[in-house]
Order: C-alpha cells, then sequence, then structure tokens
C-alpha cells in the first residue's frame, strides 16, 4: 500500500476520508527515521506540519513523488534534492495571507496612532489626557508602498485601501492588480517609491535575487517620518543600516516580524530601539490558522490520492 507521511492532527472524519483512497492511506510520521526507513518503499507523499528532516526522507524514500509545506517559505528546504529527484513541490501560498495583513495592518495603526505612548501610560496607571499626548495620525490619504504583490501583498493592500491610503506596488513581473494604485517593475524606481511612501511594507519572497534587497541606499531614500515594515524574511533587509537609521532617527521606526537570525539575540539593538516594535515571527498565526492549513493540506492529500492536480505547484 502507498502510503503519504504526515504528523498533521486531522479530524477523524478526514482521516477516515484520506484512508478511504484507493491504494493510499496515510502514515504517522514523529521524525523517527527509523520508522520512516522501515517503511521507506511504500512512501509516496510527504507533508508535515512544522519543521523536519526533509533531506532525510528524500534520502530514505526512492519513490517519493509529492513534497509538501504547511507554509509559504522554503528557502531552508533541500530545494537541489526535490528538483534532483523530480519530486513534486508545493506550499500553502495565500493560506495565511489574511492573517498576516491584518497584523500588517495592526502594525500600521499602532505607529501611526503612536500607541506605544498609550500603552506605557497605562502600566504607569497614567491618565493620559489628550493635551499632555501627542496626536494620533490619520492613515487617509497616506502613501503606503508595498514590496511583493503575491497573496500577502495583495491582501494588504486591499485593506489599506479601504482605509483610505494610496497603494504602490512592486513586483518582479508585469501585471495589473486593482488594490494598487501604481505598479512598478523597474528597479531604476525602488529608490523613488521609497521617497514618496510613508510606510514601506516588505511581503517580498526571500531568495538570491531579493536577498539584501533593503540596503542602506534603499533605506537612506526613506523619509524621516516615514516606517518600514517586515513580515517577509530578515534577509531581504540590511539589519546594521536599518538599525543605524531607527537610532539616528533617519525613519521614523519599524515594525518587523522577522528579522536577520531568529530568535533575536538578547543583546541585539533593536530591543533597545524605542521606535521599533518587535513580533517573533507569528504573524501568521490566528486562531483560524492551523484549522486552514490542516484542510488545505487535507484537500490535497485527496488530490494527490485520486491522481488530480495538485494546488500551488512550486518550480524550483
Amino acid at each position: 500500500m502507498k502510503k503519504i507521511l504526515t504528523n498533521i492532527a486531522f479530524t477523524p472524519e478526514q482521516t477516515e476520508a484520506l484512508n478511504a483512497m484507493e491504494g493510499v492511506e496515510l502514515a504517522h510520521f514523529d521524525d523517527d527515521m527509523e520508522h520512516v526507513a522501515a517503511i521507506a518503499e511504500d512512501v509516496v507523499g510527504f507533508h508535515p506540519f512544522g519543521r523536519a528532516q526533509y533531506l532525510k526522507v528524500i534520502e530514505l524514500c526512492p519513490n517519493l513523488e509529492w513534497i509538501g509545506v504547511s507554509g509559504t517559505g522554503y528557502e531552508s528546504l533541500p530545494t537541489a534534492a526535490i528538483k534532483e529527484r523530480g519530486i513534486t513541490f508545493t506550499n500553502a501560498r495565500g493560506i495565511t495571507s489574511p492573517a498576516i495583513a491584518e497584523d500588517v495592518l495592526l502594525k500600521i495603526l499602532f505607529q501611526n496612532k503612536n500607541y506605544s505612548r498609550i500603552v506605557k501610560s497605562m502600566e504607569e496607571h497614567n491618565w493620559l489626557r489628550f493635551t499632555e499626548a501627542e496626536p494620533s495620525g490619520e492613515l487617509s490619504g497616506l502613501t503606503v508602498s508595498i514590496f511583493g504583490m503575491g497573496t500577502i501583498g495583495t491582501n494588504v493592500a486591499s485593506r489599506l485601501q479601504a482605509m483610505g491610503m494610496y497603494t504602490i506596488g512592486f513586483r518582479s513581473n508585469p501585471g495589473e492588480n486593482p488594490h494598487f494604485n501604481e505598479i512598478y517593475t523597474d528597479k531604476g524606481k525602488i529608490l523613488e517609491i521609497v521617497s514618496r511612501s510613508d510606510f514601506v511594507v516588505c511581503t517580498m519572497p526571500s531568495n538570491t535575487s531579493t536577498h539584501g534587497f533593503f540596503s542602506k541606499e534603499v533605506i537612506g531614500a526613506m523619509k524621516p517620518t516615514a516606517h518600514f515594515i517586515n513580515v517577509s524574511r530578515g534577509t531581504l533587509v540590511d539589519e546594521d543600516a536599518l538599525v543605524e537609521a531607527l537610532q539616528t532617527g533617519k525613519i521614523a521606526g519599524a515594525a518587523l516580524d522577522v528579522v536577520k537570525v531568529e530568535p533575536l539575540a538578547p543583546d541585539h539593538p533593536l530591543w533597545d530601539c524605542k521606535n521599533v516594535l518587535l513580533t517573533s515571527h507569528l504573524s501568521f498565526w490566528s486562531d483560524r490558522t492551523e484549522d486552514n492549513l490542516n484542510r488545505f493540506a487535507f484537500e490535497q492529500m485527496l488530490r494527490f490520492g485520486k491522481g488530480e492536480q495538485l494546488h500551488n505547484i512550486v518550480e524550483l
């Protein structure tokens, strides 16, 4: 019997439906490579939730046809080995985009409304009168540039447009998108775009062409009143240049869900930047995330078992 290795906690109904597939059944995966080796010849699919020993599974399972991941990014996976073996690879692109977009909106509102001061006054049991507080900002009419116009960037843009913001999108390939007022693909326009922006949002994928994309030059072109937001990967940003810009007031602030090395070291200077909002790579995590990812994995496994076209096939 062909097997799909997974550690996903499906509902009893989902498990029953998957095991009812003709010629294919689920096999429990808990990173025990001895167990994998014992059934390796029968394994044709591998779709875990969370981190796993992908390369080891690939090496052990000679008949592996498909690998699915419960996430969008795959820069840490052995993509060369997957491609060399001709294994179909899929991700969960789009499943967590609404949650991430809401997180970006929260970060923008938190910074624009100066809520760090409000939280501080609450912790101090201080009834902060409006005459003592800095006026909060309004989003309507402000400009946001979103670098990366995939499902996350589009979800972000649609929400910000609804708030009356002017949206500028940057992508590598041309194409229309109604949620952006302007769209650019020319890298020669990057400095101009960020110089016009009140908020610069990074939702780009992490790959060799995007590493270090937000360089010292790009960060230096931002307005001193602008904020930088990153919900993609820390490798896209020159972190030293960002810290310098924050410490010297070259930009107003940043909201970061990701950093170059995670977890962030306790002595990293970002912790002490008063104009930074840090979250620990959890923008995707909501009360619906696990259910949504599991439902998508369930549908993918059904399609795989029936020999149907899989969603979100990634060309490596």
